[in-house]
This record gives structure tokens, C-alpha cells and sequence, in this order.
């Protein structure tokens, strides 16, 4: 066995691609450090349940000989509490130990609670006691909800992981469970924190092996899902024989499924690890032998991710100031909503209709096509994703190959397609676009497809036709301009371009927008100031959101600094636009910001570019007026020429 350390594991999880799920477990909120405050440990809990049975000297006895008797000492315990005192002491035993979290002056006296007491605790963020790592977690789903916040899995009882993300101005919604159930029964907004093994109150919570062993076929399911093309962190974990590891066992051995587990042991002895965890690295034998399963050793949760929050802070920092030189400001938020895109995207999927994503960079049409990406796999399909601007050489024969590589079928494909020839040409293509079959087709920056050279015909374009037709490919591409008016341009036309759906990807609605802002800065107060001048450009609104966020409180100053900063951004867009768009945006600039120019006194031309101006995002259309989007972007075009 090879073991990793720290920094591997920091870099590990820096820099991965996929969404990150996190599995904690009681190290997480126990005692840290010099301080006492937490919820008690596995050996703290052990000697509670001791002190339980101080007065019943026969029960004691039997309790110390169940423990000398069990290498897992929790679990005997438990039982015991069970057996003697029933699962109501045992659920009693867990609440009492996750109050022990609460700050000094907040404590609950011993019984002068009860159940509607207990759930309003759960309102009280600062009343609780937050290790680092609970603290730190909370940190890094709040700040970083695409990557870390889908969901949080824990076999913990208290709330910690909840609470900890509001308090960092994230949100998070809860799963408790102590029988079986699905996962995505659950519906909310930010973080899903699943509770595997029950909740401090208002439910059993799960201890003895009995218990732990039950078959749960609903939730082993849904876990399935989850797992699959994710990235797990196991952290503060000590590993229990239980449906979760059952389910990643079943996982790791299906070679359909593409998990990938990061396991974090604390000890940083590798044979003291080996020998503690044999059952375990067994159970994980499949993904080990596919390198699915990567193991670090020395990993303090109370050291690391503090560490890994404050990493991809400054990375953040680095980001959010850089420029660059071709594309304008880095983008700082995936997306946010884009309800009636998604829906729209599902829409295709289900039809097997070919769409295209068109708007103007940094709009977060590639997010759009990673959650396709997500979306079809959940639903059981297979996804080939290219970049086409990363492409060898601008052909359908590269695109195929490209594709071929991305479904683990490269070998295959080459062959194909130099089966008659040392240089394939377009009939060769189509016949090993067969070989992809079924697949859904994501193509990022396919602008790059139509450039001079390209060496398409209207031959595969009806091969691609035809396999959707028969429900064997569906096409999504994602660029800039409508893919059949850039071929045209070529003189090549295609009808399968032509049908395609067009989905235009502009700013942000305003609840979207609100929405945003609203989670990255914690406030409302400034929500109506941020629109006003940011628009519903996400990358304006993600700036004007960390400006806000940290504090800032001379708004003029933020203004005129996105004014500068997002010049280049909007200098780009202004390239792009012919003379009768740079005209209408020109004329819309030109009256007070919240008046506009009205639709009616537009000819029949105009019209026709203010309604593709405000599909892509440069104008916006309300009460019958078209205006610009936010002042910021306003006062460039006004300035502009």
C-alpha cells in the first residue's frame, strides 16, 4: 500500500475537475486543541456510557467485559445501552453529548428541554462551538458551492455541518436518516448534509451492528448515484461496516461506474494503518485495482482543511484579479439559476434534439454544458465532452477522435478511421461517428469548428443527422455565434445546423441576479446598487459581489474600479458587433439610463437586432423599452467612438 500526505492530498483536491463530496465523521466536531468544547469523542463516549451504569454494579461489570471482549469499543457500548436501558437512553446519551457544543451561558439544563426546544438550538448560530475543521468546511461550501456544495455526507448526529455553512452565509438543507430512503427525495436550497446513521433528536440514531447492517436497498441506490463520476474525500472518518461502505465496495467493483475516493487516515504510520484497516482495504480491493482509491496518511481534519480553505482563497484572490489579454476578466461564478436554459437543455436531451448554447464569453455557457455533462450521466447516458478549440486539427476526423478518446473508446475509433487510409477523410468520419453511438455529444468553443480550413461537409453534417434521428447522438454545442450562419459564411449550409435548438445564453434574470449577489455577500442592502450597475453580467455581479463581501463600503470607488476593470470584457463584445448593433446600442445610450428607447419607434430592422441584442445579453427589454444592461455597461457604450 502507498500512502500520500498532506500536501499531495492539498493539490489532489485544489485542482480536481469534478464535484467534491466530502464524508466526515466524529472527529470532525470533537474536542481540538486546547479547548473542551465539542462533542465528545468515540472514548469520551464510552466512559459517558460507563458513568451511566456507576449505580447498577452487576450492569457495569457486564459493560467492562463487553469492552475488553470487542475491539470496537463504541459499538459495544452501545449495545449494551440497548440491551440494558433501551434505543430511547441511547438517543438520550447523543443528545446530551451534542449539547456538550454549546458555548459557555448557552448550555440547557439536563431535562428542562424538549423536542420544539432542541430544533429551535438549530436557529442559533453563535450559540455552538465550531472546531476548525467544522468551521473550515462550512467555509468552503459557502464560498465555493459549485465544487463543494453539492453535498455533504456524515454519520455525525449533531448539526454542526449545517450550521457551520449559514453561519459562513451559505446554505444548506438536511437528510436524516435511520431507515431506508432516497436521497434525492430530499429538495432544497445550497448544501444536501446527509445524516447517515440519524439525527441528535427527533429520531433513533444508529450504533449497534444490527443496526448498521440493515438492508437499506433505497439509499444504497441513491449513494450509487452519488458516488459515480464525484470526487469523495473521506475525512475524519474512522470507517464503519455499514451500508455506505457496502455501497462504495459495490461501486468500485462495477466497471461501468467511475468513482474517484480520496481516503484520509489520521495515523502517519503506514503499518499501524494496514493492519488497523484490513477489512477496509479488502472491501476496496476493485477500486484499488483500478486506481480508483487513493489513500493519505497523517491528514489532522483539524489542520488540513483550515489549510485548504485558505489555499483556494488565494487562489480565489489571484483570479478574480487577473486579466486576460484575449477573453477579458476570469469569470467568478459557474452559473447561477439559468432555469429556463436547463429546462430548455433537458428538453433536448429528451427529444434527442440537437441545441446550440449562443451568447458572448464569460456568460457561463461551459457551466451550462458541465451540468449537461452531470445531468445525462445521472440519467444513465453517456457523454463524450470536447473542447474544440483544443482539437488537433479543425476536422470532422479530430472531432470523432476527440470524442472517441473522451468515452474510452480512442483505440476503436483510430482504427476506423484508418482502416482504408493513412489520412482519413470526411466518408471515413461518418462511418466512425457509428462507433460512438449512444452518446450525447458536448462541444465547448465550437466557434473553433467553422474557422478557414476546417475541412467539414455537408456529408457528415447529415451523418450526424441521422444518428439522431434514430435516438443513437444528441448534439449540444456551445460558442458564440449560431454555428450554421458562421459554416454558411464558408459556404458550406446544413440543415441539421439549421434545425438545431437555439438556446441564447445572456445576463442573468433579475431574481437570478439577486440570487447571486445575495449568496456571495450574505446582505440585501446592496442588491438594488449591484443591479443598477453590474447588470446581469455575471462576471460584473460576481466582482461587484466581492467587493461588497469583503467590506468595502465606498461604492463609488467600487464602481469606477469595475468600470476599469471589466473594460476589456466589454471592449470584446463591442468588436464583435456590426455597424447597425453598435448603432441601436449607440441610440439606447444616448437617452437617460432608465428610460430606454421604445420598441414602437423602431423600424422593422432595428427591431430585429434589439430583439438578438437582447438575447445575447446587451439589451434588456421592459415596458415596451430597451435598455442597457447596468450602468457600468451603459457608460461604456455611451464613452465609446
Amino acid at each position: 500500500m502507498n500512502f500520500a500526505g498532506p500536501e499531495a492530498l492539498l493539490e489532489r483536491i485544489a485542482t480536481a475537475e469534478r464535484e467534491v463530496v466530502f464524508l466526515v465523521g466524529a472527529p470532525l466536531t470533537a474536542p481540538a486543541g486546547d479547548s473542551p468544547l465539542g462533542v465528545p469523542g468515540v472514548a469520551a463516549m464510552v466512559e459517558r456510557i460507563k458513568a451511566l451504569f456507576q449505580d447498577r454494579p452487576r450492569a457495569l461489570r457486564e459493560l467492562e467485559h463487553q469492552l475488553e471482549a470487542d475491539p470496537n469499543r463504541y459499538q459495544a457500548a452501545f449495545r449494551h445501552v440497548l440491551q440494558f436501558r433501551g434505543p430511547d437512553a441511547a438517543n438520550a446519551v447523543i443528545r446530551e453529548a451534542v449539547l456538550e457544543a454549546r458555548v459557555p451561558g448557552a448550555r440547557l439544563d439536563r431535562g428542562a428541554a424538549d423536542e420544539a426546544v432542541w430544533a429551535q438550538l438549530e436557529n442559533d448560530l453563535d450559540g455552538w462551538h465550531y472546531t476548525p475543521a467544522v468551521e473550515a468546511l462550512g467555509r468552503l461550501v459557502a464560498a465555493h458551492p459549485r465544487r463543494f456544495g453539492g453535498t455533504v455526507l456524515t454519520t455525525n448526529f449533531d448539526p454542526l455541518v449545517e450550521l457551520s455553512i449559514r453561519r459562513a452565509r451559505g446554505r444548506a438543507f438536511s437528510t436524516m436518516l435511520h431507515g431506508d430512503g432516497s436521497l434525492e427525495q430530499s429538495r432544497g436550497e445550497g448544501c444536501h448534509v446527509v445524516h447517515m446513521h440519524g439525527y441528535w433528536h427527533g429520531m433513533d440514531t444508529l450504533h449497534a451492528p444490527l443496526q448498521l447492517g440493515q438492508d437499506r436497498p433505497q439509499l444504497r441506490a441513491s449513494l450509487a448515484r452519488l458516488l459515480n463520476h464525484r470526487t469523495l474525500v473521506v475525512i475524519a472518518y474512522g470507517g464503519w461496516d455499514d451500508i455506505f461502505t457496502r455501497t462504495l465496495q459495490e461501486v468500485t467493483a462495477d466497471q461501468g461506474a467511475f468513482p474517484d475516493v480520496l481516503w484520509c487516515f489520521y495515523d502517519s504510520d503506514p503499518a499501524r494503518i494496514q493492519q488497523s484497516s484490513a477489512r477496509l482495504f479488502e472491501q476496496l480491493r476493485p477500486a484499488i485495482a483500478r486506481h480508483r482509491a487513493t489513500f493519505y496518511a497523517g491528514i489532522d481534519c483539524h489542520a488540513f482543511l483550515p489549510e485548504l480553505a485558505a489555499e483556494l482563497r488565494s487562489a480565489g484572490a489571484e483570479v478574480s484579479t487577473a486579466m486576460q489579454a484575449d477573453e477579458g476578466p476570469a469569470p467568478h461564478a459557474a452559473f447561477v439559476g439559468r432555469a429556463a436554459e436547463r429546462e430548455a437543455l433537458l428538453r433536448t436531451l429528451d427529444r434527442g434534439q440537437p441545441a446550440q448554447l449562443i451568447g458572448p464569453r464569460r456568460m457561463g455557457k461551459s457551466s451550462l454544458l458541465r451540468w449537461v455533462e452531470r445531468t445525462a450521466r445521472s440519467l444513465g447516458r453517456r457523454t463524450a465532452f470536447v473542447n474544440a478549440r483544443g482539437l488537433a486539427g479543425r476536422s470532422p476526423s479530430d472531432l470523432v477522435l476527440a470524442a472517441g478518446e473522451a468515452l474510452g473508446r480512442r483505440a476503436v475509433v483510430k482504427a476506423a478511421l484508418f482502416a482504408e487510409s493513412a489520412l482519413p477523410g470526411p466518408r471515413a468520419a461518418e462511418r466512425a461517428l457509428g462507433l460512438l453511438a449512444p452518446t450525447c455529444l458536448l462541444v465547448e468553443e465550437a466557434d473553433a469548428l467553422a474557422e478557414q480550413d476546417h475541412g467539414f461537409d455537408r456529408g457528415f453534417f447529415d451523418a450526424l443527422r441521422a444518428l439522431g434521428q434514430e435516438g443513437k447522438l444528441v448534439w449540444i454545442s456551445a460558442s458564440e455565434q449560431d454555428l450554421f450562419e458562421m459554416f454558411q459564411l464558408t459556404g458550406l449550409t446544413s440543415a441539421f445546423l439549421n434545425d438545431a435548438r437555439k438556446i441564447h445564453v445572456g445576463a442573468l434574470s433579475r431574481a437570478e441576479a439577486e440570487r447571486l449577489l445575495e449568496e456571495r455577500t450574505g446582505r440585501s442592502t446592496h442588491v438594488e446598487w449591484a443591479w443598477e450597475i453590474a447588470g446581469g453580467i455575471p462576471p460584473a455581479l460576481g466582482w461587484v459581489a466581492d467587493r461588497l463581501a469583503e467590506g468595502r463600503r465606498d461604492l463609488v470607488e467600487v464602481e469606477q474600479e469595475l468600470g476599469r476593470w471589466i473594460a476589456p470584457l466589454f471592449g470584446l463584445w463591442w468588436q464583435r458587433l456590426d455597424d447597425g448593433r453598435r448603432g441601436l446600442l449607440k441610440r439606447c445610450a444616448g437617452v437617460e439610463e432608465r428610460e430606454g428607447v421604445r420598441v414602437e419607434a423602431l423600424g422593422d430592422a432595428e427591431r430585429r437586432r434589439g430583439r438578438g441584442l437582447v438575447n445575447a445579453g446587451f439589451l434588456v427589454e421592459g415596458e415596451g423599452r430597451l435598455r442597457l444592461q447596468g450602468r457600468a455597461w451603459h457608460d461604456f457604450v455611451r464613452d465609446v467612438g
